[in-house]
């Protein structure tokens, strides 16, 4: 009875352990897009939309004002010029070039909290 039920408990708790491997490795899994699916799926869209599809970036940058830009501004009469929050982020291998090849590294170019931008690098 002892053995049986010793045999009983390891075959829960392997099950248990298999259902929750499969179901980690279902929320890890990536889809990869096309070049125009990714495009037509995150152009226009809010940070905040993004990261509830594609997850946390792996990167974040910030946008930096070349130094000396706000005297060519000014020469050129553009003095009320309204300063955009530009941010980029970085994700890796989620948009494949054809059926072989994958892009390693994906930048999305959001301008006031919009993507306007996608560059693909290898």
């Amino acid at each position: 009875m002892m053995k049986s039920l010793r045999i009983f408990f390891s075959l829960v708790l392997i099950s248990l352990s298999a259902i929750s491997h499969a179901k980690s490795n279902v929320a890890s899994e990536k889809i990869i897009y096309s070049e125009q699916e990714f495009i037509q799926a995150f152009d226009g869209r809010s940070r905040s939309e993004v990261q509830k599809i594609l997850g946390k970036p792996n990167k974040k940058e910030t946008a930096v004002r070349p130094m000396g830009a706000d005297q060519y501004t000014e020469k050129a009469g553009n003095t009320s010029l309204k300063k955009d929050a530009i941010e980029m982020w970085y994700y890796s291998k989620i948009v494949r070039f054809n059926s072989k090849k994958i892009y390693k590294t994906i930048e999305l170019t959001f301008a006031n909290d919009k993507c306007i931008n996608f560059s693909f690098a290898f």
